[in-house]
């Protein structure tokens, strides 16, 4: 899962990220998170050819971008902050949507089996363990 493809809880991710999702669409948003995540980045006043930004997320969310936020600073979240969220989410999806076993989600997701059970687990805030009595 190196790039994925949707957020299946848009919900469950910073403002930042969400606001500018809403701006210049999630392909675009997540590409500079994975670029410049963690840092600031300063929006210029005017769509600017040499601006390394139209390389990285194209002409049209670049002019989206600069029409919501010019002059404007915007701090990013941490690109692995939100990759742990969208895998969080990808593995509760392969579990209960898809029925897949934790030794294939594991796989799929380039995690351990234990820490595929872990997050599995976040799920149900009264773990089983037995009766007492």
């Amino acid at each position: 899962m190196e790039n994925p493809q949707h957020i299946n809880n848009p919900l469950a991710l910073p403002d930042s990220l969400r606001d500018l999702i809403e701006c210049v669409g999630e392909s675009a948003a997540l590409r500079i998170v994975g670029w410049r995540g963690g840092a600031y980045l300063c929006v210029p006043k005017k769509v600017d050819p040499a601006h390394p930004l139209l390389e990285q997320i194209g002409a049209p969310a670049f002019s989206k971008l600069v029409d919501w936020y010019g002059g404007e600073t915007l701090m990013l979240p941490k690109n692995d902050a939100v990759m742990r969220q969208i895998k969080h989410a990808l593995i509760r999806q392969l579990r209960y949507e898809k029925n897949m076993q934790v030794d294939q989600i594991a796989i799929e997701v380039h995690y351990s089996m234990r820490r595929v059970f872990q997050v599995l687990a976040e799920d149900d805030p009264m773990p089983t363990t037995g009766d007492l009595f």
